[in-house]
């Protein structure tokens, strides 16, 4: 990994070098030679494993965008249990 892409790794997770150097337990001066000069692998590959925790939690945890809460064709899977109960509640509605 190349001090340009470590740095946009950094970037990418939102993070400031010092930040990686709290969390890693390691000296900031560190953490700067290895935006300067590139990072070894192993510090690679654990940039390549917080990106993706990164990408799954923004998939599949954070909120999604507000347009896509207000679409009027984002169905629930057929079959699942959020089918059934917009079902139910779709029932309810034609009840009252």
């Amino acid at each position: 990994m190349t001090g340009e892409e470590f740095k946009q790794a950094l970037a990418a997770l939102g993070w400031k070098q010092a930040d990686l150097a709290r969390k890693m337990g390691v000296h900031r001066n560190t953490v700067s030679g290895w935006a300067a000069d590139g990072a070894p692998l192993w510090v690679s590959e654990y940039l390549g494993a917080l990106l993706g925790i990164k990408g799954l939690h923004d998939a599949f945890v954070a909120a999604p965008p507000r347009q896509r809460l207000e679409s009027l064709d984002d169905e629930p899977l057929e079959g699942s249990r959020a089918a059934q109960i917009a079902a139910g509640l779709s029932e309810r509605k034609q009840d009252e």
